[in-house]
């Protein structure tokens, strides 16, 4: 998923600059289950060992080949959007497990910051307790009836506030 990003980057980095980039890499930032689990011990040579096991950089080799086809790609997403045409998967295929990863709510919308404005990916979170849900479910959970939003905003507004024009 990154790589094609990061190819991208990489030759708008030596295009506009002018310089060579030596290497790339992503750094994941998802604390391991050995890890964790190793804090939890609390037995400080079950964690050196399980931080010494960790390497959290993980190289991409620069694909100038493949530089085009990503953009391509991106282009495409973006004119199904702007075009109105981008629906998120159905439920079905956000429960859907690979076997070894995961379901694709877990691989792929628990890592999209779109997630929460999804109703397929809220639907999901909602079904299965997602642990992030709760933090904003009661934004989505609330009526989105305008007249009820200016309504509570008016209740609370400073006399003499123009609420058509701070509504928006």
């Amino acid at each position: 998923m990154y790589r094609g990003q990061l190819n991208v980057y990489a030759h708008i980095w030596q295009t506009l600059r002018g310089e060579r980039l030596d290497e790339m890499a992503i750094i994941a930032t998802p604390v391991p289950d050995d890890v964790t689990a190793a804090l939890r011990t609390g037995n400080e040579t079950l964690i050196e060992d399980a931080f010494k096991a960790w390497e959290p950089i993980v190289p991409i080799e620069f694909d100038p080949g493949k530089v085009n086809a990503t953009i391509a790609e991106f282009a495409k997403v973006v004119d199904r959007i702007e075009d109105h045409e981008f629906c998120p998967p159905p439920l079905s295929v956000l429960s859907m497990s690979d076997g070894k990863r995961g379901t694709f709510a877990t691989r792929v919308c628990r890592n999209c910051d779109l997630r929460f404005s999804c109703s397929s990916y809220r639907e999901y979170a909602h079904k299965h307790k997602d642990r992030n849900w709760t933090k904003f479910a009661d934004f989505y959970d609330l009526a989105a009836d305008e007249e009820e939003s200016l309504a509570r905003f008016a209740a609370t507004a400073p006399e003499g506030a123009d609420l058509e024009a701070d509504a928006d």
